[in-house]
């Protein structure tokens, strides 16, 4: 996961589903609190980077998942 369109932090998704950013894991929204200092919903804040290396939020990701469950 890349944090911000800019990306300049990285985090890992754990098998858990919780986030690792350096030492630190927490769930998408408490690791946006944390590097932002704001109140924050982690679907807004975290990207990923697509097949051909553009950046796209993880609630568009979440969003088509769903919609291939259904």
């Amino acid at each position: 996961l890349l944090w911000s369109k800019k990306g300049d932090v990285e985090a890992t998704i754990l098998s858990n589903g919780k986030i690792r950013c350096g030492e630190k894991i927490d769930s998408i929204h408490g690791m946006a609190k944390s590097l932002s200092n704001l109140p924050a919903n982690g679907w807004d804040f975290w990207f990923y980077e697509g097949s051909e290396g553009e950046k796209k939020s993880i609630d568009e990701l979440r969003t088509r998942i769903r919609k291939e469950m259904d």
